[in-house]
């Protein structure tokens, strides 16, 4: 049997010996056994004070890297952060330097602002940072706060040492307990009333609470419109004074007239003119004279105003409607444009007249007769002109629901029925016009949503029937205005002045 010498079992002792000691220390310095992981962050912070290396670096408490360096950078203290591989941390990251308990060790804490990308990555600087204050600058503020309340309390000992201290003193606290005591006697006299103020300030504090829940929209609305009128009030005020700087100043006709004794005069003059001018009235001299006092000359007046009247209304019951639109054909991939002018003298019928710009054009046949070796043929040239404006000029009669309209569509005659659904909000409309006997009818039917007012929408399939391949699809939008609308706007187009 193999037996071990003592020399060899002293050198695996102390073998053993140094690999735990090794362990050991490698343990309790933190030095990892393989090189760290993860990827660096720069923090820059006005002060890294008791901030040590290999510090810990904590998310929500979490342990999520160390502090591998600290430098000096322009003044400031670089911390160098090395966070653990698998750690995203986004831009708006804030890092604070901390402190574990009152005498602790310091760490550095990201706090999360935002968990939305962009992260943070390899060498990128945290822009967001907090260095709380340090207990030697609290010490600090400390001291000069306890050296203040000293200069203050010896400046109270000597205003008060001795007998001219001690009398106003004990004149002041006399003065607290004689009100204290007055202030007690009224409060018991006065208890029920003081309850009865108090629960009534509550309820209105509650009503006002509640009122101010309820109508938080509306008083805002109502602040902001008293903001407004006092706005428009305090410029109405500038304006007064103007004014009455300018009167005062002699300028302008009611400045001349209160500043101007010969404008005074001219007018004492002209109020005689018209007070003589009156007397001939009541006389009945003169065409006015005879038109206010002469019976016949009223009653012709009244027969001819009445005349004018009645023509008036009848023109006033004319509606005029102004629209544009538009119609994409998705198989030409071209836009067909309309301006169409309505005037309705009834509301059973309307005259209708519109511009419509086809980008397709219109195709004309004409036919050239030649004569060669006594051979006579006969050719037939196709001509398109693109880009042409086509008129449309109908008139249109309904019954109820059902509208029949007849005359030129798109240059050509035609013939279109409608029908109204949803307070004619909603129509569905065919057309068929261009009878060309050489090839088939133009063929339309569209459907028409009004969502809201001066606004609609269309869709439907034109020239369903063509035998040349013009079938299309479409889908558009137009615009309508009343005539009150044409007013509004016209009225509101500002004029050149001279």
């Amino acid at each position: 049997m193999l037996r071990m010498s003592v020399e060899a079992k002293v050198g695996c002792f102390v073998l053993m010996g140094i690999l735990l000691l090794g362990y050991m220390s490698l343990k309790l310095g933190d030095l990892p056994f393989v090189k760290q992981s993860g990827y660096d962050l720069h923090v820059s912070f006005d002060s890294a004070a008791g901030l040590s290396k290999k510090a810990t670096v904590t998310i929500a408490g979490v342990n999520v890297g160390k502090v591998q360096n600290i430098l000096l950078k322009n003044g400031k203290a670089l911390v160098i952060l090395k966070i653990n591989h698998g750690i995203k941390i986004s831009k708006s990251v804030k890092a604070i330097i901390r402190t574990s308990g009152m005498m602790g060790d310091k760490y550095v804490e990201l706090v999360y602002q935002d968990l939305s990308p962009p992260f943070l990555q390899h060498g990128e600087m945290v822009i967001n940072t907090d260095t709380p204050t340090d207990v030697d600058t609290l010490l600090s503020i400390l001291a000069d706060v306890a050296r203040d309340i000293k200069i203050l309390s010896n400046s109270f000992t000597g205003a008060i040492k001795g007998e001219e201290g001690e009398s106003p003193i004990r004149s002041i606290v006399n003065s607290v307990r004689d009100m204290t005591d007055t202030l007690n006697r009224n409060i018991q006299e006065n208890n029920e009333n003081i309850s009865k103020i108090i629960v009534n300030f509550a309820d209105f504090s509650d009503k006002l609470k509640e009122i101010g829940e309820t109508n938080h929209e509306s008083i805002y609305h109502v602040i902001q419109n008293l903001k407004r009128t006092s706005d428009k009030f305090e410029d109405l005020i500038i304006r007064i004074n103007d004014i009455t700087a300018k009167i005062n100043r002699g300028k302008g006709t009611l400045g001349k007239l209160i500043n101007d004794d010969e404008a005074i005069h001219h007018l004492t003059g002209a109020l005689e003119s018209i007070d003589e001018i009156a007397e001939k009235i009541n006389r009945g001299k003169g065409s006015v004279g005879k038109l206010i006092n002469d019976d016949k000359t009223v009653e012709n007046i009244n027969n001819s105003l009445v005349s004018i009247n009645d023509y008036v209304n009848k023109k006033d019951k004319y509606l005029t409607h102004l629209n544009y639109s538009g119609e994409y054909l998705f198989k030409q991939q071209e836009t067909k444009s309309y301006i169409t002018l309505k005037i309705q003298p009834r509301e059973d019928k309307y005259y209708l007249i519109q511009l419509v710009d086809d980008s397709e054009g219109k195709e004309t046949i004409k036919d050239i007769t030649r004569t060669a070796d006594s051979v006579t043929t006969t050719e037939h040239i196709v001509k398109t002109e693109k880009d042409t404006l086509k008129i449309s000029a109908q008139i249109a009669k309904r019954y109820d629901n059902i509208g029949i309209r007849g005359g030129l569509f798109e240059s050509t005659g035609g013939l279109g029925l409608d029908y109204y659904m949803l307070d004619d909000r909603l129509s569905f409309s065919f057309e068929a016009f261009d009878f060309d006997p050489d090839a088939r009818a133009h063929l339309k039917f569209k459907a028409c949503y009004t969502p809201i007012k001066h606004l609609y929408i269309s869709s439907g399939f034109d020239d369903f029937i063509s035998d040349e391949g013009n079938t299309s699809f479409f889908f558009g939008a137009g615009i309508s205005f009343f005539d009150q609308d044409i007013k509004s706007f016209l009225s509101s187009i500002p004029l050149p002045t001279n």
